[in-house]
C-alpha cells in the first residue's frame, strides 16, 4: 500500500493538529495545576501559610477530580513492605 501525497498531507495536518489540542490541554493544565499544587503544598500542616482546613477541603476536591480508575487503583493498592534479600 503506498501513501500518495494527498495522504501524507493528510496525516501532517492532522499530527500538527493534535499537538495544537495536546499543547493548548497541557498548557491549561499546567496553569491550574502548578498553582494549585503550590497552595496545596503551601497550606499543608508543615506548610509556611498552614491552614488545615483549606488544605483539607481543597485536598478533596482535587481527589474526586481524578479520573475514577485511577483513584480505585491507589485506594485498592496496598501498602508494600520493604522485604529484605538473602
Amino acid at each position: 500500500m503506498l501513501l500518495t501525497p494527498e495522504m501524507i498531507d493528510m496525516m501532517l495536518d492532522s499530527f500538527i493538529e493534535t499537538l495544537i489540542m495536546v499543547g493548548i490541554a497541557g498548557v491549561i493544565g499546567g496553569a491550574i495545576g502548578i498553582p494549585l499544587g503550590i497552595l496545596l503544598h503551601v497550606t499543608s500542616p508543615q506548610g509556611i501559610l498552614s491552614a488545615k482546613v483549606f488544605n483539607r477541603t481543597i485536598g478533596v476536591l482535587v481527589i474526586f477530580h481524578r479520573h475514577p480508575d485511577k483513584t480505585e487503583e491507589n485506594a485498592k493498592k496496598p501498602e508494600e513492605e520493604p522485604h529484605e534479600e538473602n
